[in-house]
């Protein structure tokens, strides 16, 4: 295990992951807003625009989106705390996909997605989601 750690670290340096800039975090987090308020009228719109985004930033960050499983990896070097939710939240797209999940689910989905947004914009997510 702590070999794979190593390994993975290493890919991370060698993708250069850099932080977005001022503007760019702005911009997303503008999206994110509008996101959020599409939710009450179409939830599981909102749930689908939420992973869309946060992809979107995964990818300016410097982040490969083209393996899901490297994606996994990639994520769990340095936003390990929030690659449990991301994955629900994901588990619950798929099923809103399919038209299995609750608008409850679909809430949690957000959340989930917003504890990966947030750690990727450079903000707490502890601090952010108790608001």
């Amino acid at each position: 295990a702590e070999s794979e750690l190593t390994g993975r670290e290493r890919r991370i340096r060698d993708l250069e992951i850099h932080p977005l800039t001022d503007s760019a975090r702005a911009r997303y987090e503008d999206q994110w807003a509008a996101i959020q308020a599409q939710f009450v009228d179409a939830p599981e719109n909102a749930v689908a625009a939420s992973q869309v985004l946060v992809v979107a930033v995964m990818g300016e960050r410097g982040y490969p989106a083209d393996d899901h499983d490297q994606i996994l990896a990639d994520l769990s070097v340095e936003h390990a705390g929030a690659l449990a939710r991301y994955r629900a939240a994901e588990q619950t797209s798929e099923s809103a996909a399919s038209g299995a999940a609750s608008t409850e689910d679909l809430r949690l989905a957000m959340i989930d997605y917003r504890a990966l947004f947030l750690d990727l914009v450079g903000k707490s997510a502890d601090v952010e989601l108790a608001k």
